[in-house]
């Protein structure tokens, strides 16, 4: 592209008028006069467009706050910086953008309202959004509360889903770029990548994008489509719920990033503030392979609407039309389809090893080296009955674990004796519900979970055909536990064994942490009451730790209605009982939760009521700086039309705008009752002259044309006869001294005292506007006289516009 050809730009120095050479400076530069040497602000207008302030800097624009001296309304201005504006393909996908967004006619796309050139460089005028970006509030507070993130979720995802009715796909869905404004909701912004559409799917020649967050497709230059924008959403949503990018290298490779994001944790490994269920809706958005995320706007906007209810309810979301998948592309075990027969093992056993572990007996010591968690099973040195007490050994280390609280190192111990193949399968299935259990109770859900699946999936490995009445009761049980479904009372109520007992705990555990706490108090009640002949050491563990779950319940139910202070100082007090409450707490996973949830949402509002308190300062501010303005000119032309006799505009004037200054209020009220007054003659004047007609000289206010027949009057003017034609003189250009006359002439013998007394009051203020102050006051204090009440009026109002 050829240069621009090379302009002189000059501007004259605010202070002192001396002329700058501003042709190399880029707009809204603060520069110093080289003369007076005060600072401004050169290169401020764009278009039809003035610069407030500089609102960012990005790869290839600037952008500035700008006010519309048209439409008087705030916009944001998009810059192309000035190499890009000399590129033409720059040029081109920055017109592409401008064009592109104005497509879309959604509340959650940023509206652009014109295109243009200034400065030699192209420029965006768009909707001025008045907040944070995402970005920057994830910059301020790290971790954002669920409940939010899902809200502004849907929003954006109906933005996408606006865009893609279109024809377009993102291409850059970022934290950056998603705005959030003043009330809270989101605005898609940076259309600059996007790519119109071919039958949905649409291959760009150029990788533009941000790593963290860019789909694998992407990376290989393969085709995307609407999939590719929901996985760049589902990994800034990941970023903004876990406070953490999905990886943390720094590499800018391919091949590298492509391998990366083929085993990116899942959420709920990451975070334990996040609940199962948009953890999931999270890891489908981010699946590996595209055909795993959702396939429609219209599906992920279902699932996340699922979740959204579950906040606002406590209503359990439906299963996912599609498994969730890994991000390494592969499938999760469903639950369901654990439908696997196992080997009939002995159930004295396992009893067995319960009653080890639940005594003080120790075992008798073995001469082959004990490996935590190996496979002793492999060993040929080691017999049937030493590995039945190395098991219950081990058994007794996690126990010992669990009962000192150390949950996770008890969870571990747990999971890797059922991952051990020297162990049968009922042990394997107690095992794994014990480490699930342990988890819960640590507060780390999504490892329950995980090591139910893996328990589950490492039986279906098995091979076995058939299964034990114990094994069908913990199958069961474990796929119950790992369901969205809220698991009823008669489904566990029936406490046989001490099998039935750890089910029944398990499931209050798994209750509690979704947030359905009146089962989980049913259930934690009903343990209550069990009773045993074998195992009472851990029926009394779990009614120890009932007790604990009941005692956070109580202490949470009063706050769990939530919170809606109206001042900072409500704010602060609802704070101050969720702290309270926090610290306190007996219990790990939900309750901490719930309480860092509420924590998050009083502190965003004490942030919303102290941005809301300051906006009303700004506005406040604003509106005074407009109304002295407003007052400024009212009174300017209240003035001028005052001078010509106008007096109805006078009042028009003064009425659609409120003085500022106590001075300017008073003579607001004053003039107003003068011009009122002398209106109110104008109207008494033409009813008492409608249809009468008189020889009469009628002289104008100019003194150059005088008429000697009056025709009348009409509430306009009076009707004078020229030439045997009616004429109409306006009041306004009325003499002062004929109005006087008139009033001679005109009867009000017929009218009460207080009607002639207000018809004097209206001739004394008419007589003062017109000039004649002399005459005016001599009436004044004629009729004072007789009105003590028009003597106060008129006393004040001579005071105050005098």
């Amino acid at each position: 592209m050829e240069d621009f050809p090379l302009e002189v730009e000059v501007e004259d120095c605010s202070s002192c008028g001396e002329v700058m050479d501003v042709s190399a400076l880029p707009p809204y530069t603060n520069v110093q006069c080289p003369s007076c040497g005060e600072h401004s602000h050169v290169k401020c207008q764009i278009g039809a467009y003035s610069i407030i302030s500089r609102q960012g800097v990005g790869g290839m624009s600037l952008v500035f706050a700008a006010r519309d001296q048209t439409l008087g309304r705030k916009v944001a201005i998009k810059l192309l910086n000035e190499d890009y504006s000399r590129d033409t393909k720059r040029i081109e996908e920055f017109e592409k953008e401008a064009k592109i967004t104005a497509l879309i006619s959604h509340p959650n796309v940023v509206r652009v309202y014109t295109v243009g050139q200034a400065f030699n460089r192209y420029y965006i005028a768009m909707e001025l959004v008045d907040g944070d970006s995402l970005e920057q509030l994830m910059q301020k507070q790290g971790k954002l509360c669920e409940d939010m993130i899902t809200r502004l979720a849907i929003e954006i995802v109906e933005g996408l889903k606006a865009a893609h009715t279109e024809g377009l796909i993102h291409r850059d869905m970022k934290p950056g770029n998603v705005l959030i404004d003043s009330n809270g909701h989101a605005k898609i912004v940076d259309f600059g990548l996007a790519l119109m559409t071919s039958g949905g799917k649409a291959i760009a020649d150029e990788i533009w994008a941000t790593p963290y967050y860019v789909p694998p497709e992407t990376l290989q230059l393969r085709e995307e489509d609407l999939r590719s924008d929901i996985y760049a959403l589902g990994a800034s949503l990941y970023h903004a719920l876990s406070g953490m990018a999905p990886f943390t290298t720094e590499t800018r490779s391919t091949t590298e990033l492509l391998k990366i994001k083929t085993d990116v944790p899942r959420l709920g490994k990451v975070t334990s503030d996040v609940s199962p269920f948009l953890s999931e809706v999270i890891d489908k958005a981010m699946a590996f392979d595209a055909d795993d995320r959702f396939q429609s706007y219209e599906e992920f906007l279902a699932a996340l609407r699922q979740v959204e209810m579950y906040f606002r309810t406590g209503n359990e979301p439906e299963e996912l039309s599609e498994p969730t998948k890994s991000r390494r592309g592969q499938r999760q075990l469903k639950s369901s389809s654990v439908l696997i027969a196992v080997a009939v093992v002995v159930t004295a056993l396992i009893i067995g090893v319960v009653t080890l572990m639940t005594t003080d007996t120790t075992p008798e010591k073995v001469k082959t080296p004990v490996v935590v968690g190996g496979e002793p099973a492999e060993d040929p040195g080691i017999d049937e009955e030493a590995m039945h007490v190395l098991i219950a050994a081990e058994l007794r280390i996690a126990q010992t674990f669990l009962t000192q609280g150390k949950y996770m190192s008890a969870h571990e111990r747990y999971l890797k004796l059922a991952k051990n193949k020297a162990v049968e399968s009922e042990t394997m299935y107690w095992t794994g519900m014990r480490s699930a259990i342990s988890a819960w109770l640590g507060g780390e859900s999504q490892n329950a979970r995980d090591a139910l699946r893996e328990i589950l999936k490492l039986q279906a490995q098995s091979g076995r055909e058939e299964l034990s009445t114990v094994d069908k009761k913990l199958q069961k049980a474990m796929v119950r536990l790992l369901g969205l479904k809220s698991i009823p009372l008669e489904q566990v109520s029936q406490l046989n064994d001490d099998l039935d007992i750890m089910i029944l705990f398990a499931s209050a555990l798994k209750e509690w942490d979704q947030g359905r706490w009146q089962n989980a108090e049913i259930l934690f009640l009903t343990l209550k009451q069990a009773k045993t002949d074998s195992d009472q050491a851990g029926l009394e563990y779990y009614k120890q730790m009932s007790d604990a779950y009941l005692a956070d319940l109580k202490l949470l139910s009063p706050l769990k209605e939530g919170f809606d202070p109206k001042t900072v100082e409500q704010a602060k007090e609802d704070l101050v009982d969720v702290l309270s409450a926090r610290n306190n707490l007996k219990t790990k996973g939900r309750a901490p939760f719930n309480t860092l949830q509420w924590q998050r949402q009083i502190n965003a509002k004490i942030k919303h009521i102290e941005a809301k308190q300051q906006r009303a300062i700004l506005e406040s501010k604003e509106q005074r700086e407009n109304a002295v303005k407003y007052w400024a000119m009212a009174k300017s032309n209240a003035l001028r039309a005052l001078k010509q006799h106008d007096f109805e505009r006078v009042v028009k004037e003064l009425k659609k705008v409120k003085a500022i200054s106590e001075d300017d209020k008073a003579w607001r009220s004053s003039i107003l009752y003068l011009t009122e007054n002398a209106v109110a003659l104008y109207k008494s004047t033409s009813v008492a002259l409608e249809g009468k007609s008189a020889d009469f000289v009628v002289k104008r206010l100019d003194g150059m044309v005088e008429y000697e027949k009056l025709l009348g009057a009409k509430p306009e003017g009076l009707l004078v006869g020229v030439e045997d034609r009616e004429k109409l003189l306006a009041w306004r250009d009325l003499s002062p001294y004929t109005m006087i006359d008139l009033h001679k002439k005109i009867s009000i013998v017929q009218l009460s005292e207080d009607e002639k007394n207000q018809r004097r009051e209206q001739l004394i203020a008419y007589t003062w506007l017109t000039g004649l102050e002399a005459k005016a006051r001599s009436g004044a204090e004629s009729l004072a006289d007789a009105s003590p009440t028009f003597s106060k009026r008129w006393k004040a109002c001579m005071e105050a516009v005098n």
